[in-house]
């Protein structure tokens, strides 16, 4: 993309000019940049959750109160497990040439993975506003 259409595009009366321009000619350095941070931060959150997980799975609960929190850590790491792998559609989406992907081209996959999405996130919240 080149500079001085963006600065042009700037002067212009259209507020809309910028994003009409970066929309049809996308800073693909950008995404890049997008979808390694989120594939660093996706494998490294999986890697800790599945280590607390773990640790949780294994860890021994002396009453009740200790069985009903170490269950809730593991909801909330598995919940989290499950988010972290919700992040690969969106990071072959940032490397991919037409900014859809192989998998949000789809619409069904697309509908259903809002769905998830959202859910995902919701149970999450509420599993850690429960602490």
């Amino acid at each position: 993309m080149d500079l001085r259409f963006i600065i042009s595009a700037m002067y212009r009366n259209n507020s809309t000019a910028i994003t009409e321009s970066t929309k049809d000619h996308p800073i693909v350095w950008l995404d890049y940049i997008i979808g390694i941070v989120m594939t660093v931060a996706s494998i490294s959150g999986f890697v800790m959750n599945i280590t607390a997980f773990s640790y949780f799975k294994t860890m021994r609960a002396r009453n009740n109160n200790n069985k009903f929190f170490k269950r809730l850590y593991m909801v909330i790491s598995f919940t989290d497990i499950l988010i972290c792998t919700s992040f690969i559609p969106v990071i072959e989406t940032t490397f991919s040439t037409d900014r859809s992907g192989a998998l949000f081209g789809n619409t069904v996959f697309c509908s259903g993975w809002g769905v998830f999405w959202y859910t995902a996130y919701q149970i999450s919240i509420i599993m850690v506003s429960t602490l």
